[in-house]
């Protein structure tokens, strides 16, 4: 069983004014990874960096960063108050269209001994 699937991860995505920030942190506090319209390699290809296509270009980058470092699955709460914001649905299509998984793995009693 890989151990990067027993450890608690959880996504945030912030949206400001002027950038998206999408990142992944350790249940501890540490970013494991981070994807921002202020990174100017992602900025470029962007007509804004605020609109709805930033939002999922920064899930798939973030999906990809996720990858190279050997995460496979994080946890997303989903908020019910931004559940219906299209920039929210947009960053979790992007994510998803990459293939992380936003959930965690179902364990039983057996397979933890």
């Amino acid at each position: 069983m890989n151990l990067v699937q027993l450890v608690a991860i959880l996504n945030h995505l912030e949206i400001t004014n002027y950038h998206i920030t999408g990142s992944v942190t350790h249940n501890n506090g540490t970013t494991v990874v981070e994807a921002s319209t202020r990174e100017f390699c992602i900025a470029r290809h962007l007509y804004k960096t605020t609109d709805v296509s930033a939002s999922h270009n920064i899930g798939r980058v973030l999906a990809h960063r996720c990858f190279e470092t050997g995460l496979y699955r994080v946890l997303w709460e989903e908020d019910w108050t931004i559940k219906n914001n299209p920039k929210v649905v947009s960053f979790i299509s992007g994510v998803r269209s990459e293939g992380l998984l936003l959930n965690e793995p179902k364990f039983s009693e057996k397979e933890m001994l």
